[in-house]
C-alpha cells in the first residue's frame, strides 16, 4: 500500500540547549560582527530582516565545521535549522556565526540547490545501501521519481548527535554537486527517528544487479561505462572529493544506457580525509575494493578511488573482483597487502588495454595514474563503443 508522507517538524536528535536565546554573530567583509541575541527558535524570515537592517545584506551562508569543509547557502527554514543543529551537535555554544560575503572566487561554488522534497508518496523498496534502505518515492506536487535512502536514528543516543548531524550536513552540502556521471542528491530531512536522503532515481538498478542478472560484461560495454564512470571521479577529485566506496553496487544505470555513480554515505573531503578512521576499514563487505596503503594506515588521497576502480573493472569483466575466491576478510587483507602484484584473471576475450588499465590501477599509489590520465588510455577511447 501507497504511503503518502507529509511534512513532519525537524526534532533535533540532540536536547535544546537550556538557554532560550542564541547569540549571532556575522562575518562581513572580513570581519566578525555582532547581530545580538535573538530567541529560540530562531525564524529566517525575522533573521533576514534583521541582517539587512544591520548590514544591509540579503544572502546567508554557513561554514560546515571538520570533514564537510565547505559553505552552503541557508536558503530556506529548513536550511537555518540545520545549521543550528550543526552548531549545537559541534560547537556544544549557544552562538551561531554566520558569513554575509558568497565564498570567494577561488573557492569552488556549487550551483544552486534543487529543493528538498516535502510533500512525497513512499512506494516500493528498492534495496539496501551502506546505511539504509532505499525506496522509490513520487513527488505529490510534481509527479517527479526520486529514490530516497532511510537511516534509521536513536533519538535517545545523544552520544551520536555530532555523527547524525555530519552525516545530514554532507547529504545538505552533496545537493549541489551536479554532474551527469553522478547521481544527484535534492537534500535530507531529519525526522526523530530517521534521516531521509533525497536523490535522483536511477530506473536500470546497479551494474551489480546487472551482471548478476546477465553476467560479465562484454568488454565494449566495460569500456563505457569506466569512461563514464572516470568522468565522475575526474569531477570528484577535482572538487577535492573522495568517494571512498566505488564498487559494480555503486554504480547505478539508467534507461538511456549511462551510469552514474551513487551512495556518498562514505565519501570525505580532502584535507580533513585522515581526522577519522577511513571508512573502508570498517566494512568487511568492502574489503576487496581497499587500497593496500588504506590497510597499512597510511594517509591516502583520491588515487584510493583508483585502485577501487581497478577491481571494480575485474568484475565488470569477470563477475567478480580480485581474491574473491579467500574464505575470510583477513585473507582478502593480506593478500592485498603483501602481493607484490595484485593477482586478477581476465576472460581469453580481453584486450591488452584492459590488462595494461587495471594494472595501472593497482599500481602502488606513488606510481599510480589520476582519473585525468586514465580516461587518455586506449581502453577509455570513445570509439571502443
Amino acid at each position: 500500500t501507497d504511503t503518502a508522507v507529509a511534512a513532519a517538524p525537524v526534532n533535533p536528535v540532540s536536547p535544546e540547549p537550556p538557554c532560550p536565546t542564541i547569540r549571532v554573530k556575522c562575518v562581513c567583509n572580513g570581519q566578525l560582527r555582532r547581530l545580538g541575541s535573538l530567541p529560540r527558535p530562531l525564524l529566517l524570515p525575522e533573521l533576514l530582516v534583521k541582517v539587512h537592517q544591520a548590514f544591509g545584506r540579503d544572502c546567508l551562508f554557513y561554514r560546515m565545521p571538520d570533514a564537510m569543509c565547505g559553505i552552503v547557502p541557508v536558503l530556506d527554514q529548513h536550511d537555518l535549522d540545520m545549521v543550528m543543529r550543526i552548531s549545537d551537535d559541534h560547537f556544544g555554544r549557544n552562538s551561531l556565526h554566520l558569513l554575509l560575503d558568497p565564498p570567494a572566487g577561488g573557492e569552488a561554488q556549487p550551483a544552486l540547490p534543487t529543493a528538498t522534497p516535502v510533500n512525497f508518496t513512499q512506494e516500493e523498496l528498492l534495496g539496501h545501501g551502506s546505511f539504509g534502505a532505499v525506496y522509490r518515492c513520487v513527488d505529490n506536487d510534481t509527479g517527479c521519481v526520486f529514490s530516497m535512502k532511510v537511516v534509521q536514528l536513536e533519538p535517545s543516543d545523544e552520544r551520536g548527535a555530532p555523527k547524525v548531524a555530519a552525516m545530514e550536513a554532507k547529504f545538505q552540502l552533496l545537493r549541489n554537486i551536479k554532474h551527469e556521471s553522478v547521481v544527484q542528491y535534492f537534500g535530507c530531512r531529519r525526522e526523530p527517528c530517521r534521516l531521509c536522503v533525497f536523490m535522483e532515481f536511477m530506473d536500470g538498478g546497479s551494474v551489480r544487479d546487472f551482471i548478476s542478472e546477465s553476467g560479465p560484461l562484454r568488454e565494449v560495454l566495460a569500456r563505457k561505462y569506466t569512461r563514464m564512470v572516470l568522468n565522475g571521479l575526474r569531477f570528484l577529485h577535482g572538487n577535492s572529493i573522495v568517494h571512498c566506496d566505488i564498487k559494480c553496487a555503486n554504480i547505478l544505470r539508467d534507461s538511456a544506457g549511462s551510469v552514474k555513480i551513487a551512495d556518498f554515505s562514505a565519501s570525505r573531503q580532502l584535507g580533513n580525509i585522515n581526522q577519522s578512521r577511513f571508512p573502508w576499514s570498517d566494512k568487511f563487505a568492502n574489503v576487496f575494493y581497499t587500497p593496500p596503503e588504506v590497510f597499512r594506515g597510511a594517509e591516502f588521497d583520491s588515487r584510493a578511488d583508483i585502485w577501487s576502480l581497478g577491481a571494480t573493472v575485474v568484475e565488470f569483466l569477470t563477475d567478480d573482483p580480485p581474491y574473491h575466491y579467500l574464505d575470510n576478510p583477513a585473507s582478502v587483507m593480506y593478500r592485498i597487502v603483501s602481493d607484490r602484484v595484485i593477482n586478477f584473471s581476465l576472460p581469453e576475450s580481453a584486450s591488452q588495454e584492459a590488462a595494461r588499465f587495471i594494472a595501472d590501477c593497482f599500481a602502488a599509489v606513488e606510481e599510480r595514474p589520476s582519473a585525468e590520465e586514465l580516461l587518455l588510455y586506449p581502453f577509455c577511447e570513445p570509439f571502443c563503443d
